[in-house]
């Protein structure tokens, strides 16, 4: 039997396939938006439920392009939570650093002190997050369409950060096990 797929590939795999959707998504809404065609349908939910289901035909084709095994149930918890966790630390942060930097500021303006400090924390946090269009477009996308939802009610917008983030890559795992099964019965090992 072959060796269990390291965290490390499946992370790789990962990360490559969710750059390729980045691209295709960022490609695929700017096309649209600049194209001038007269859309009928809200057309950002239906680009960004497809390329998150898009994930899944990645996860899909990289496992089967790599001979990925099927994971044990523990690195199939890794294998969605370094991903996710990372996602997570990085809005986190982002959103720390924004509302942080932005809360700082009017506090040294209240003051009397100079604001360049804390606007600049602010302004790289809103830059952070921005930046999110270009390497992550699928989640970014997603959390606009929660922004425009949920505007009013910051607690629901936050909530919605935690999908933008699992999303990704549990529909990539959950591609890259479609098909295997596990060989723990007489009939279907090889030997």
């Amino acid at each position: 039997m072959s060796e269990e797929t390291s965290l490390k590939a499946r992370f790789a795999g990962f990360a490559g396939g969710h750059f390729i959707l980045s691209l295709l998504g960022y490609g695929l809404y700017f096309w649209v938006a600049f194209s001038g065609f007269v859309i009928e349908f809200p057309i950002l939910p239906v680009l960004t439920g497809g390329l998150m289901l898009l994930y899944v035909l990645a996860g899909f084709l990289v496992a089967r392009l790599f001979h990925w095994t099927r994971p044990s149930r523990k690195r199939a918890v890794q294998a969605v939570a370094l991903p996710a966790g990372i996602a997570l630390f990085f809005a986190g942060a982002s959103l720390l650093m924004l509302f942080g930097g932005s809360a700082a500021a009017a506090w040294a303006e209240r003051l009397g002190k100079s604001t360049d400090a804390a606007a600049t924390v602010a302004g790289t946090g809103m830059v952070a997050l921005l930046s999110t269009v270009f390497w992550a477009s699928p989640s970014f996308f997603l959390m606009l369409l929660a922004t425009m939802a949920f505007l009013e009610n910051g607690v629901l917008w936050l909530l919605c950060v935690l999908p933008a983030a699992v999303l990704p890559p549990l529909l990539f795992f959950l591609g890259s096990i479609l098909g295997k099964r596990e060989l723990t019965s007489a009939e279907n090992v090889i030997e």
